[in-house]
């Protein structure tokens, strides 16, 4: 029974009905979408925790505020409330307890015919006022249990309560709820994951942001209970359980329903179920509409009440839990969170058994053996009855261990609830280095400052001794002067390096404060260690691609030793760096390879036309450039590019380049007919213009960047044969061959350095970028520096002309086309950096989209503005 927001009956709509034209505010998965209850709780006051929100008074003749926000009245209470204008610690939990059971039943989904069963009613202790307002609803179609439950939902009557928190057994209360959420008679709908996503993409109102309410109840048949958590209270598949942890995850103002039909948008559109209308719906409504006149409220009890929830889910916590759930179902397989359970049975003394046995009488003995034995829904309900801090600990360890396999450089977040959760929009994301609580980029630095400032106690002098000495070579006569200067010139891994790694006593603090067990950091070198602790407080993994690192050391050593030897070499010589150069020749291969597979992946696949989705890995572009070269028929000894040597990779280089020419001269035959431009480019007037005019990258980019790519292609190709590279490496490679002399060795090295610099600057090898700084100019204009290890810095100037294009944001890691530059926009490519992981499998075929349809106007609600990436 979602009241006025999400997924309230619909009286007179039949079938499905479409947003309102002009899309009047963005929901879950849109950016910038904020819900209801966040804005009600800005307007309250800044520090208002999470579930305040409910708490707050209503707006005159805002009725639609009024239900999202759980607006129930002031607090002022008069006698009848039989609370004092100071209330005790034990009247705020209870009320705040009966203002959580009272959401599991407002926010849920009922059939028609839905009679609230008189055993929960009867568990119900109204005030006298409240009793009074019972017994005037009561009448024709509502029955009296049905208004004291409506009663019960609106909480109170302007200031005053119509609750008996005295009389009223919260327990027993519960129980009754729990058996009605367990028998499907309230539900509460499962949002994580793709279960949902694919139940709409394969259903006949996919598309539609309001299905019916048989679809709507349909749709929910085949999904388990959904799993949310309010205050000590966990819903799910067993009902609703209770844990001594609180935490603030409600069931959303409006599901995560679809990606529309138009390819550039990237949003998750949402959708509004049609719940049953039953009286309980009417009653509550009509009570509602009475109880709305009066706004009177009690500023202390207020006070007290945001106090204690405060205190019990911290809403400016660097590690809130509100976006925990949409985490671990999004970025995990259900087999890694049955690993994550079985290490929480065996790991937290006893004390999440006791709860399981207490909770749902079920004595768990061999911990896999239950974890296997429950689906993904029940495996999370069971898992939010832990602590955040052994959640995590436990995810670090089975990441630390391999027991969750995530390759360097994958980063596992939410998918389609992407924002965070909290004041400060907290995200949780894991990677090889663990799982962290990443804070928006703006809000790294400060939390690095905090933590430093929480080892370093100001006014200390110990503590003042080991900053002086530590920042020694800063400007600054005090100790605070030299942190100031080196936290706003000092690259934050070195500050991290200098203050954290370098003193013991100050790792082992950060540890605790960041929850991460020292076993995460045993055996580690200082350098790793440092790439731990500054991922968990939210900087990006800096470290450098393997395959390039580990050519550069090889070509390095190889030129150094030939320095050494004579003109000639014989056995001895030969042998002496036989095994270096043989090194050599294999690196330079592998880098080789993925310059052939990412080049031509990047500049020959129709990256708009197969989703405009931008993502880049290795397997990705191997598996394309396999099947495009065997098609092409290009005559090499292997079919895949993985097993060839150097003399098939240049032959496949020599191929790449011939079709780049020859999709020139026919570039006419590769365009994209107009009618699959984006339609807010090609139906109405628009700055934008769209850069993907033809089904071949390569032909969109500028006439000289396209002669400049070509041109690197062919020189490579002709300046490894013309220092006979080949020769020299078949010379190491096989000792039947003549053995190559210092000047061939030190001609054909210096050649390889050359071509390979030329492919990393002009960005066929793909390298990673972050952005680095910034700035803007008083008339808007935006430069961003986009830095990555060991290739060229890049700037992106803004406003961009491009609109719609699918390229990932300036804030995400990436790869870059240095010289790919678009002739539309002046940019050039841009791809995220993804990895081949069971995490990017799951996510296969995602998104999914409904078919194009003909008709199109600019209110057709699927059109999202506000998914335009200008950034």
């Amino acid at each position: 029974m979602r009241a006025a927001g999400g997924w309230r009956p619909v009286p007179g709509v039949a079938g499905r009905t479409g947003r309102p034209p002009g899309v009047a505010e963005r929901e879950p998965g849109v950016p910038g979408w904020v819900r209801p209850a966040a804005r009600a709780r800005c307007r309250e006051a800044t520090c208002a925790p999470p579930s305040a929100a409910r708490l707050d008074p209503i707006e005159p003749n805002s009725a639609r505020n009024y239900h999202v926000t759980r607006s129930r009245g002031g607090f002022t209470l008069s006698d009848e409330a039989k609370v004092s204008s100071a209330p005790s610690e034990n009247e705020i939990e209870t009320l705040v307890r009966c203002f959580h059971l009272g959401d599991f039943i407002e926010l849920g989904f009922f059939d028609h015919e839905y009679d609230p069963p008189r055993a929960l009613t009867s568990q119900i202790k109204l005030t006298r006022l409240g009793a009074r307002i019972a017994n005037q609803e009561k009448g024709g179609s509502v029955g009296l249990h049905e208004s004291q439950l409506a009663v019960f939902l609106n909480g109170w009557s302007g200031a005053d309560i119509l609750i008996d928190l005295e009389a009223i057994d919260v327990e027993a209360l519960r129980a009754h709820i729990s058996s009605e959420i367990k028998r499907k008679k309230i539900v509460l709908p499962w949002v994580y994951g793709r279960r949902i996503y694919d139940l709409i993409a394969d259903s006949a109102f996919h598309g539609h942001i309001r299905p019916s309410y048989d679809e709507s109840k349909s749709l929910l048949a085949d999904l388990p209970q959904g799993v949310f958590q309010l205050g000590p209270y966990v819903s799910g598949p067993y009902g609703l359980l209770e844990t001594k942890y609180w935490r603030d995850i409600p069931p959303p103002y409006a599901l995560p329903g679809f990606h529309c039909e138009e390819i550039d948008c990237h949003s998750v559109h949402p959708i509004y179920l049609t719940s049953g209308e039953c009286n309980l719906e009417k009653s509550t409504e009509q009570i509602r509409k009475k109880l709305s006149k009066k706004h009177q409220r009690n500023e202390e009890f207020l006070d007290a009440v945001t106090r204690f929830l405060a205190a019990k889910v911290p809403p400016f916590s660097w590690s809130h839990n509100g976006s925990l759930p949409y985490f671990l179902l999004d970025c995990f397989t259900t087999d890694e969170i049955r690993l994550l359970l079985t290490s929480l049975l065996d790991s937290t003394n006893g004390s999440l058994r006791r709860q399981i046995r207490e909770s749902i009488d079920i004595e768990v003995r061999s911990a896999a053996e239950f974890a296997a034995s429950l689906d993904e829904a029940q495996l999370l309900q069971i898992t939010l009855l832990a602590s955040d801090r052994q959640i995590h600990t436990c995810l670090n360890r089975l990441i630390r261990t391999r027991g969750i396999e995530i390759p360097a450089g994958e980063v596992r977040s939410a998918r389609i609830r992407q924002d965070g959760s909290g004041p400060m929009d907290i995200r949780l994301q894991a990677s090889a280095l663990g799982v962290r609580y990443s804070p928006p980029e703006g809000l790294i630095q400060l939390r690095l400052r905090q933590l430093v400032s929480a080892i370093f106690a100001p006014g200390d002098q110990d503590s003042t001794n080991r900053i002086r000495w530590a920042l020694r070579r800063f400007e600054g006569d005090t100790a605070e002067k030299k942190l100031s200067v080196a936290m706003s010139d000092e690259p934050p891994l070195s500050i991290v390096r200098k203050l954290i790694v370098a003193d013991e006593k100050a790792c082992t603090t950060v540890l605790e404060l960041l929850d991460l067990s020292p076993e995460l950091i045993s055996n580690l070198s200082d350098d790793d260690i440092c790439a731990i602790i500054s991922w968990h407080i939210g900087f990006d993994d800096q470290s450098s691609d393997e395959a390039l690192v580990h050519f550069r050391r090889n070509l390095s050593e190889v030129q150094r030793i030939a320095r050494s030897l004579p003109a000639r070499l014989d056995r001895k010589d030969a042998s002496e760096i036989r095994g270096d150069a043989s090194q050599l020749f294999v690196s330079l291969e592998e880098v080789l390879k993925v310059v052939l597979c990412f080049t031509g992946w990047a500049l020959i696949n129709d990256h708009y036309g197969q989703g405009a989705e931008f993502e880049y890995s290795k397997g990705i572009a191997s598996q394309f450039m396999d099947t495009w070269l065997k098609a092409r028929r290009v005559k090499v000894e292997s079919d895949a590019i993985e097993n060839m040597a150097l003399g098939d990779l240049l032959t496949c280089f020599s191929a790449l380049g011939n079709f780049f020419a020859e999709a020139s001269r026919n570039s006419d035959g590769h365009k994209r007919p107009v009618a699959e431009w984006p339609r807010t480019i090609r139906e109405v007037s628009s700055p934008f213009e769209f850069p993907f005019q033809s089904r071949i990258p390569f032909l969109d980019l500028e006439e000289s960047a396209r002669d400049m790519i070509a041109q690197t292609l062919r020189s490579v190709v002709k300046g490894l044969n013309s220092a006979g590279v080949l020769s020299v490496r078949n010379g190491f490679m096989h000792h039947n061959e003549e053995v190559p002399t210092r000047d061939d060795i030190l001609r054909s090295a210096a050649e390889v350095d050359i071509r390979v610099s030329e492919l990393v600057n002009m960005g066929l090898y793909p390298l990673t970028f972050s952005m680095y700084s910034t700035d803007v100019d008083m008339y808007g204009r935006r430069r961003v520096l986009m830095r990555s290890d060991g290739g060229p810095e890049v700037w992106l100037k803004r406003p961009s002309i491009v609109h719609l294009s699918g390229f990932p944001s300036v804030g995400e890691r990436q790869v870059l086309v240095v010289g790919a530059v678009l002739r539309t926009g002046d940019e050039p490519l841009r791809f995220r950096a993804v990895s081949d992981s069971a995490y990017r499998e799951f996510w296969r075929n995602f998104p999914r989209r409904p078919a194009r349809r003909v008709e199109h106007s600019l209110s057709n609600p699927l059109v999202s503005f506000g998914s335009t990436n200008l950034i």
